[in-house]
Protein backbone atom coordinates (compact mmCIF):
# COMPACT_ATOMS: atom_id res chain seq x y z
CA UNK A 1 0.00 0.00 0.00
CA UNK A 2 1.09 3.22 -1.16
CA UNK A 3 1.73 5.28 2.02
CA UNK A 4 1.69 9.39 1.28
CA UNK A 5 2.72 10.58 4.52
CA UNK A 6 5.97 9.21 4.10
CA UNK A 7 7.22 11.21 1.26
CA UNK A 8 6.31 14.12 3.10
CA UNK A 9 9.07 13.29 5.59
CA UNK A 10 11.76 16.54 5.65
CA UNK A 11 14.68 13.36 5.72
CA UNK A 12 13.21 11.83 2.46
CA UNK A 13 12.60 15.16 0.86
CA UNK A 14 15.88 16.55 1.53
CA UNK A 15 17.83 12.98 1.25
CA UNK A 16 20.41 14.58 -1.73
CA UNK A 17 21.37 11.09 -3.30
CA UNK A 18 17.66 9.39 -4.29
CA UNK A 19 17.22 6.27 -6.31
CA UNK A 20 16.56 7.14 -9.48
CA UNK A 21 12.65 6.72 -10.15
CA UNK A 22 10.57 3.85 -11.07
CA UNK A 23 9.61 3.64 -15.14
CA UNK A 24 6.38 4.01 -14.60
CA UNK A 25 6.81 7.59 -12.60
CA UNK A 26 9.83 8.58 -14.85
CA UNK A 27 7.28 7.75 -18.00
CA UNK A 28 4.46 9.61 -15.77
CA UNK A 29 6.83 12.66 -15.27
CA UNK A 30 8.18 12.79 -18.92
CA UNK A 31 5.08 12.74 -20.76
CA UNK A 32 3.75 15.17 -17.73
CA UNK A 33 6.63 17.60 -19.43
CA UNK A 34 6.29 16.68 -22.85
CA UNK A 35 2.68 17.99 -22.59
CA UNK A 36 3.65 21.18 -21.05
CA UNK A 37 6.23 21.87 -23.35
CA UNK A 38 3.37 21.01 -25.98
CA UNK A 39 0.73 23.17 -24.80
CA UNK A 40 3.27 26.38 -24.96
CA UNK A 41 3.66 25.17 -28.87
CA UNK A 42 -0.34 24.95 -29.37
CA UNK A 43 -0.33 28.67 -27.18
CA UNK A 44 2.33 30.21 -30.27
CA UNK A 45 0.10 28.91 -32.58
CA UNK A 46 -3.61 29.88 -31.10
CA UNK A 47 -1.49 33.70 -30.55
CA UNK A 48 -0.52 34.26 -33.69
CA UNK A 49 -4.14 33.08 -35.50
CA UNK A 50 -5.94 35.88 -32.76
CA UNK A 51 -3.30 38.59 -32.84
CA UNK A 52 -6.25 40.77 -32.41
CA UNK A 53 -7.26 40.87 -29.36
CA UNK A 54 -4.49 42.37 -26.88
CA UNK A 55 -5.72 41.33 -23.83
CA UNK A 56 -5.63 37.88 -24.86
CA UNK A 57 -2.05 37.86 -26.52
CA UNK A 58 -1.16 39.03 -23.17
CA UNK A 59 -2.58 35.85 -21.82
CA UNK A 60 -1.03 33.72 -24.18
CA UNK A 61 2.60 35.20 -24.30
CA UNK A 62 2.30 34.56 -20.29
CA UNK A 63 1.45 30.84 -20.75
CA UNK A 64 4.32 30.24 -23.70
CA UNK A 65 6.71 31.72 -21.19
CA UNK A 66 5.31 29.43 -18.28
CA UNK A 67 4.63 26.19 -20.58
CA UNK A 68 8.44 26.79 -21.45
CA UNK A 69 9.86 27.23 -18.40
CA UNK A 70 8.64 25.08 -16.38
CA UNK A 71 8.91 21.90 -18.98
CA UNK A 72 12.54 22.36 -20.13
CA UNK A 73 13.30 22.66 -16.43
CA UNK A 74 11.45 19.72 -15.23
CA UNK A 75 12.93 17.72 -18.07
CA UNK A 76 16.59 18.91 -16.65
CA UNK A 77 15.01 18.01 -13.27
CA UNK A 78 14.38 14.75 -14.31
CA UNK A 79 17.64 13.95 -15.97
CA UNK A 80 19.28 15.08 -13.08
CA UNK A 81 17.40 12.83 -11.19
CA UNK A 82 17.78 9.69 -13.76
CA UNK A 83 21.36 10.47 -13.94
CA UNK A 84 22.17 10.55 -10.05
CA UNK A 85 23.49 14.37 -10.59
CA UNK A 86 24.03 14.90 -6.53
CA UNK A 87 22.41 17.96 -5.59
CA UNK A 88 20.50 18.76 -8.82
CA UNK A 89 19.02 15.31 -8.49
CA UNK A 90 17.29 16.04 -4.80
CA UNK A 91 13.70 15.40 -4.38
CA UNK A 92 12.66 18.77 -2.65
CA UNK A 93 13.54 20.60 -6.21
CA UNK A 94 10.32 18.72 -7.80
CA UNK A 95 8.58 20.35 -5.11
CA UNK A 96 9.87 23.46 -5.67
CA UNK A 97 9.18 23.36 -9.27
CA UNK A 98 5.59 22.07 -8.58
CA UNK A 99 4.39 24.99 -5.84
CA UNK A 100 6.29 27.53 -8.75
CA UNK A 101 4.21 26.13 -11.47
CA UNK A 102 1.44 25.98 -9.31
CA UNK A 103 1.28 30.01 -8.18
CA UNK A 104 2.64 31.17 -11.89
CA UNK A 105 -0.07 29.11 -13.05
CA UNK A 106 -2.78 30.59 -10.69
CA UNK A 107 -2.19 34.16 -11.52
CA UNK A 108 -2.36 33.57 -15.37
CA UNK A 109 -5.62 31.85 -14.71
CA UNK A 110 -6.53 35.11 -12.39
CA UNK A 111 -5.63 37.28 -15.23
CA UNK A 112 -7.68 35.48 -17.91
CA UNK A 113 -10.39 35.53 -15.58
CA UNK A 114 -10.80 38.36 -13.41
CA UNK A 115 -8.40 41.08 -15.02
CA UNK A 116 -9.14 40.56 -18.74
CA UNK A 117 -13.40 41.05 -17.97
CA UNK A 118 -12.67 44.04 -15.81
CA UNK A 119 -10.19 45.70 -18.45
CA UNK A 120 -12.87 44.50 -21.17
CA UNK A 121 -15.45 46.74 -19.71
CA UNK A 122 -13.08 49.97 -18.60
CA UNK A 123 -12.34 49.95 -22.57
CA UNK A 124 -15.72 49.43 -23.69
CA UNK A 125 -17.01 52.27 -21.25
CA UNK A 126 -14.32 54.60 -22.79
CA UNK A 127 -15.54 54.07 -26.54
CA UNK A 128 -18.71 54.63 -25.20
CA UNK A 129 -17.67 57.78 -23.64
CA UNK A 130 -15.37 58.80 -26.09
CA UNK A 131 -18.27 58.59 -28.83
CA UNK A 132 -19.80 61.94 -27.61
CA UNK A 133 -16.85 63.92 -27.28
CA UNK A 134 -15.24 66.41 -29.96
CA UNK A 135 -12.70 65.00 -32.11
CA UNK A 136 -9.68 66.91 -33.00
CA UNK A 137 -9.66 68.56 -36.45
CA UNK A 138 -6.99 67.95 -38.60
Amino acid sequence: MLNPIKFLKLTRLFEMRPLPLSRFSFWLLLIAFCVIVIAGIVCIWRKRRKSNDTFLNKFYTNIIALSFTSGISGLALLGFRQWRVYLFGARFWLLIWFVGFAVWLGFAIRYLVKIIPERRNAKDAEELFGKYLPKKKK
